[in-house]
Order: structure tokens, then sequence, then C-alpha cells
């Protein structure tokens, strides 16, 4: 086997204590597009081989750690003309310690789970793939990314198919305010002064483009810094959170396990989803390709149905 990015990957499999081992006979694979159900290429760039792994082939080291601890959460629409009235009012949450995935899921994360699972998550379609161009197909009846867009975020993918994925995948969906810590930082990285640590965009205050997160700089323009769609996931290195979480800004809206309230008030104080509801619209946070500057704040929120699918909304898992 080769040295370098191949063992390092190798050796990132066997502390996420995934079982490797070599298969199909060394076979080629091209990003892992070309690996079983059950299995990862073990030089995502290219040309290594498929080796054998316990879920989808991640490790630990693809997740952020996130310290137990505060954090301001919502914004104050007397003092931020961007802030809506559903973003506040702003309050200190404590989490406990987690960790999350540095990147959204992509397309050939989530065709992995469709080749071991199938398309059918609870009470509808993990993906919907009647859109005009989704980022998996069933070819030959076998899942896969589409060509060029193995390592884009997947996207179209229903609230269901994101549970049920993360599940499968030994985590779950990441609560509401998980997500914005993440994005956001919390009261340590201020010294203890949560609304100084609370930061507008991941980066910090400065403005968003393009420079920082896939997005639509002018509304007129087309989406996705002009590209017309989602970009490679941690594309924007520049736009990192400060725990080192990529695309918390723009490229997919992220859905989280929260059911929808069209603010704060009463909202749980101790990190936890809420969730008082059997059936209920959920929150989706982060923006996409296709929002302009707003949309792409730390704190801004929308809602769909669980079995809704949208162009530029996708998901990341936490544990």
């Amino acid at each position: 086997m080769k040295v370098g990015k191949t063992t390092r990957a190798m050796v990132a499999l066997a502390l996420a204590g995934a079982a490797l081992s070599a298969c199909d006979g060394g076979a080629s694979c091209v990003r892992d597009t070309d690996c079983g159900a059950a299995q990862v290429c073990d030089q995502p760039g290219g040309g290594g081989t498929c080796v054998g792994a316990a879920t989808s082939g991640r490790s630990a080291l693809d997740e952020a750690s996130i310290p137990a601890g505060q954090f301001l959460m919502g914004c104050d629409p007397a003092g931020d003309a961007d802030c809506a009235q559903t973003e506040s009012p702003p309050h200190v949450v404590t989490t406990a310690a987690y960790r999350i995935d540095r990147r959204e899921v992509t397309a050939s994360d989530f065709a992995s789970f469709l080749r071991a699972e199938g398309n059918v998550c609870g009470a509808a379609p993990c993906v919907k793939t009647a859109f005009v161009d989704p980022p998996v197909e069933e070819a030959g009846g076998r899942w896969q990314a589409k060509a060029g867009r193995e390592l884009r975020p997947v996207v179209e993918v229903t609230w269901y198919g994101a549970q049920t994925y993360c599940a499968w995948r030994g985590q779950r969906l990441c609560a509401e305010a998980e997500w914005e810590k993440a994005a956001r930082g919390g009261c340590e990285l201020a010294g203890g002064d949560c609304t100084a640590g609370a930061r507008v965009y991941p980066w910090g205050g400065a403005a968003a483009d393009c420079s920082r997160a896939v997005m639509t700089e002018i509304a007129t323009d087309p989406v996705g810094c002009g590209t017309g769609d989602t970009l490679d996931v941690g594309s924007k290195p520049a736009g990192a959170s400060p725990y080192g979480v990529m695309d918390m800004a723009g490229n997919a809206w992220e859905w989280v396990q929260d059911c929808w309230h069209g603010g704060f008030d009463g909202a749980p104080t101790d990190g936890s989803a809420w969730e008082d509801q059997a059936s209920c619209l959920r929150v989706y946070r982060g923006g996409g390709a296709d929002s302009i500057q707003e949309f792409v704040r730390a704190t801004h929120r929308w809602n769909g149905g669980q079995g809704d699918a949208a162009t530029f909304r996708g998901f990341r898992c936490c544990r």
C-alpha cells in the first residue's frame, strides 16, 4: 500500500475503530464512488484502493471537538438591523462537550448510505431525485454520486433522510444550539464575555463575500459565487468557524433536529434539541449557495417540512 496520504487515511480510519482490510483485489477507485457499500477509497483524491470500513469510513479526525460551556444564542433586533424576530431573544445556553462534522455530508458519503440502506427513510424518501439535478443517482440498480459532484454537499435530502443517515453512521442530527455554538463560538473564546464572543459570521464580523462563503453576493448574480451550484465541501477555508468547522455559512443549508418555533422564548438552555411536538416543521441553518449576506449569518434560521427537500439543503452530523 502507498505511504503518505494513503497511510494517514488508513490510520485515521483505524483510530475511529473501523476494521480495515484490502478488498476487491486492491481495485483502484476514483474518490470513493467506485467502492462498495461498506468500503471507502483510502485516498479520496483518486488513485487509491477500496478498503473496508465499519460504516461510511469517516473517523473522529473528521470531527471538531466543541468544549462544554456557555455561548450566546440568537441576536437582538434592537441592535442588529439584520436580526429577525425569529432569531431572538438572545440568551445564554450551556452545552455539554460534543463533536460535530467539520464538513457537510457529501454526495459520495450519502451514496454509500443509499447503497447499504436504500432510499426509504421513515415516512419519506431519503433523497428526492425528481429535482432538476440531484447530486446522487441510481444507475443500473446502484446508487452513486454524479460525476464531478462527489465532494459537493449532498442536497435535496429530507429531514428523515438526514436523521437516518446520521444514525447509520453512529451519530445524530445536531441540536440547533449545538449547530449555532459550533458556528459562532463559545464564551470561553472571549475570556468569558458571551456577548463579545458571539460572532456575526463564523469568521467574525467582516461582511460575507465569496472569499469566505459559497453564496450569492448580489441577488441578481448566479448562485454559488457565480457558478450556479454548490462547491466541494471545505472550499472556503477562510470562512471556517473558531473551532475549525467549514461551510457553516453558505454552500448548503443544514437540517438540525429541532422543531420550528418563531423565536427563542421558552427554548431549552441546556443545548438540547427543542422538540415539543410529535409532528412539526424542522429547522435548517447556515444559508446556502443561493443565499445573500443576510442569510449566511450565524443566527439566521428557517424551517421546512420533515419530508421536504430543496436544491441547496443538506446537513451534517453531531455526536
